[in-house]
């Protein structure tokens, strides 16, 4: 995904190292994105990007769906039903 903390403090470490490294792995691999739910009951924001943390996990739920849809041409399902 994109890790602008890690790119920051981290010399030669790019925002999507992590992305690449999960679809070099993807046959192989499952993803589990946590929050807490007290971090979406006070609207906490990511300041690096200024959405909320309810608004990352979406973004990068579908952000990961395009990518391995471009790169595989696989469609991904989310396990869990997002109200």
């Amino acid at each position: 995904f994109d890790d602008f903390h890690a790119s920051r403090v981290l010399p030669g470490f790019a925002p999507d190292s992590k992305l690449r490294m999960l679809l070099q792995l993807a046959d192989q691999s499952e993803i589990v994105i946590v929050i807490n739910a007290a971090d979406i009951e006070k609207n906490k924001v990511r300041h690096d990007l200024g959405i909320t943390y309810d608004e990352d996990v979406l973004r990068l739920i579908e952000h990961v769906q395009k990518e391995v849809r471009r790169q595989f041409g696989v469609e991904l399902e989310p396990e869990v039903r997002v109200l």
